[in-house]
């Protein structure tokens, strides 16, 4: 289970029962899904914990204050969505005026739980001067379904980097990349 299904108290969720978010270190006692650890390799992370149940469990941080001193406010956070039963995961947020779906991404990402952790780096710009609530979803399908997100956090950064980047296409002397614009004119990819 989720290391005895604690959060911080801050933070909400509609029910403790499965799947929901809850917190882990180590892997998540479940083959073929989930990360082997946390993003830094020595800490928690949050999970929709997939056995025993399908469905959507989500996560709701506190109010935040988007101070006006912020000038280029994103979201950041990592991601690890191993196992066949993933069906998404997606982010919103509130300023009082509903709940507005700001990322998400679908189906399984990664294909082992070794495999790295995904970055994210959503801007949240037009909300600047707000007080907002953000709420992660995860939705699976079916077990093994456990879906892991680290390190949240809200930064000021002025040019969002590139993320994702995905192998599409390889041969004895060439390589084909794709990748989720971080939103910035230019970018410099060295090989």
């Amino acid at each position: 289970g989720n290391n005895g299904n604690a959060i911080s108290s801050c933070w909400t969720r509609p029910s403790n029962a499965n799947p929901n978010f809850g917190t882990r270190n180590g892997n998540t006692n479940s083959a073929g899904t989930g990360p082997n650890g946390d993003f830094s390799g020595n800490g928690n992370y949050l999970y929709t914990e997939a056995s025993g149940s399908a469905g959507a469990g989500s996560i709701t941080s506190p109010q935040i204050v988007m101070t006006a001193n912020i000038s280029s406010p994103t979201l950041k956070f990592y991601y690890h969505m191993f196992g066949s039963g993933i069906d998404s995961l997606y982010v919103e947020i509130n300023n009082g005026s509903g709940w507005t779906q700001i990322y998400s991404v679908v189906g399984a990402q990664q294909n082992a739980n070794a495999d790295a952790w995904i970055l994210v780096q959503q801007s949240i710009s037009s909300y600047t001067g707000d007080t907002v609530r953000i709420r992660f979803t995860g939705v699976n399908n079916s077990f093994p379904g456990d879906i892991a997100i680290d390190e949240v956090a809200i930064e000021d950064i002025a040019c969002p980097q590139s993320s994702n980047f995905i192998i599409t296409g390889e041969t004895s002397s060439s390589i084909d990349l794709s990748w989720v614009s971080g939103g910035s004119a230019g970018q410099i990819i060295e090989y």
